[in-house]
């Protein structure tokens, strides 16, 4: 059975990690690091990549972290349907042409709608070039996820772009797809 890496529960994470260096060849490293009393993880990590090369460490963690499930968080407010295409396929990276359906329903009861749709093409086009196009939008920590106060109160910032460039100033104010 594969286990979950969860980047905010380092209690869990961290002894299993320090078992699978304590296995490898950096373990008298790793000792030697560890037992320097210093209080600057970044000053132990310079340290420790003095001894050794920074590409082997990163490789041999990313190769333990590779076995397990990584639990990672994304802002969207999903609904039923996209949430159980998540569960079955993972995350989509994004694509304009992808949200344009979703976009169309958010917007639908604006009601300048019907003035308003024919931007709705221009708008993608615009806010891909601007966009992580291409990209899974995620973070590996909750806690972080939480102090990006406007994906969680808004929602994406792609469907952000695009609302402000078919609706225009003030419809931060007022955002539809945040709903």
């Amino acid at each position: 059975m594969m286990t979950t890496f969860d980047l905010d529960d380092v209690k869990v994470w961290g002894p299993r990690l320090n078992d699978e260096l304590q296995i490898s060849e950096f373990a008298a490293v790793v000792d030697q690091i560890r037992s320097v009393d210093l209080q600057d993880g970044e000053v132990r990590l310079r340290d420790l990549f003095s001894i050794i090369p920074q590409e082997h460490f990163v490789r041999t963690v990313s190769s333990w972290i590779e076995k397990q499930t990584v639990t990672a968080y994304h802002g969207s407010r999903l609904d039923d349907i996209e949430l159980q295409s998540v569960r079955s396929w993972g995350l989509k990276v994004l694509s304009p042409t992808s949200r344009q359906e979703t976009l169309i329903k958010k917007f639908a009861p604006h009601p300048d709608w019907a003035l308003r749709e024919a931007y709705l093409m221009d708008a993608l086009d615009k806010a891909a070039g601007r966009s992580a196009v291409g990209k899974v939008h995620v973070t590996l920590s909750y806690w972080h996820l939480l102090a990006l106060h406007d994906v969680v109160q808004k929602g994406s910032e792609f469907d952000r772009k695009v609302e402000f460039e078919v609706f225009g100033k003030g419809s931060e104010e007022a955002p539809l797809v945040g709903q």
